[in-house]
C-alpha cells in the first residue's frame, strides 16, 4: 500500500494463515475433539525461525530504545517475553497456543518495507487529536506518565519509550466487539522502533505481538480489525490493508 507521499505504507500480517490462502477466515473447533491441530502445526513452523541459536552468522545485538540499525545489524527477539503472567493459558506451544482451550492466540506482524521507518507520535496532544480507539489513547497517556514524566523538558519533549507503532485491533461493529471480548496483547501494546528500518538484513526477524481472544463466543464469525499508528502511517476506511488488517475468527 502507498501513502500520498510516494512512501509504501506498511500494512499488517497474521500468523497462523487461513486454510484457505483466498480466505481471512480462521476457523478451527476446540476441546478434545477439535481440529486445531493444524494451525498449532502451522504456529510451530512459522516460530522455528525465531529459535535460539538459529542464527549464529547473524549480527544480533540486544536492541535499547536508541539503537539504530545498519544493514549488518538486527535486533534479537527472545521469546522468553512472549509469556504472559496474568493467565493460566499462554500463547505457548504446550497450551497449544490457546486453541485447545477456547482463548486463541493470534501473531500479528508488520510487513518489511524496505528502508522504511517509522515517525513516532511523542506528543499526547498528538496522540489525543487521533482516530484512535479511546481506550488505546488512554494506555499511551500511562505509558508516557509511567516512562517520561519528570525526566526532564528534553526527555519528555521527545521520550525515547514513545518510539513505538502502537497496536489496536477491535471488532468492526459493537456486536463484533462484544463477541471477541477483551483482546490481550503480549509483550507489547504495540512495535518498539528500534526494530527498523528493515535493509534487508542477513536473517532479519520481524518483531511479533501476541493477541489473544480469551473469552470469546463461540459458533459466531467474528470480524477483526487491527491498525498501527505513527505519523507515516495512513488508514483508509476502504481498504483495511492500508496500516493495518482485516480477518474472521470462528471458534465452534
Amino acid at each position: 500500500m502507498w501513502g500520498s507521499t510516494g512512501i509504501p505504507t506498511p500494512g499488517l500480517a497474521i500468523r497462523p494463515r487461513p486454510d484457505n490462502p483466498y480466505s481471512t477466515l480462521i476457523s478451527f473447533r476446540h476441546g478434545g475433539s477439535g481440529n486445531w491441530q493444524p494451525l498449532v502445526k502451522r504456529f510451530k513452523d512459522f516460530l522455528k525461525q525465531y529459535g535460539f541459536g538459529k542464527r549464529p552468522d547473524a549480527e544480533n545485538i540486544a536492541c535499547t530504545w536508541d539503537t539504530q540499525l545498519t544493514d549488518t545489524t538486527r535486533c534479537g527477539i527472545g521469546n522468553r517475553k512472549w509469556m504472559a503472567l496474568d493467565t493460566d493459558i499462554p500463547c505457548v506451544g504446550p497450551e497449544k497456543f490457546g486453541m485447545y482451550h477456547g482463548q486463541p492466540c493470534i501473531i500479528v506482524k508488520m510487513n518489511r518495507v524496505l528502508g522504511w521507518e517509522p515517525e513516532p507520535y511523542y506528543n499526547l496532544t498528538e496522540i489525543n487529536s487521533l482516530d484512535m480507539p479511546v481506550w488505546l489513547k488512554e494506555y499511551v497517556g500511562d505509558y508516557w506518565t509511567k516512562h517520561c514524566r519528570g525526566k526532564g523538558q528534553d526527555v519528555e519533549d521527545k521520550c525515547p519509550q514513545m518510539r513505538m507503532i502502537w497496536l489496536s485491533c477491535s471488532g468492526e461493529t459493537a456486536a463484533d466487539e462484544e463477541n471477541a471480548g477483551k483482546i490481550h496483547y503480549v509483550p507489547w501494546q504495540g512495535f518498539p522502533g528500534y526494530h527498523f528500518p528493515y535493509l534487508n538484513q542477513q536473517h532479519y526477524l520481524s518483531p511479533l505481538i501476541w493477541i489473544q481472544f480469551r473469552s470469546i463466543t463461540p459458533g459466531t464469525v467474528i470480524q477483526i480489525r487491527c491498525k498501527i499508528w505513527a505519523k507515516n502511517i495512513e488508514h483508509s476506511a476502504l481498504n483495511p490493508r492500508k496500516g493495518g488488517i482485516h480477518f474472521e475468527l470462528l471458534m465452534d
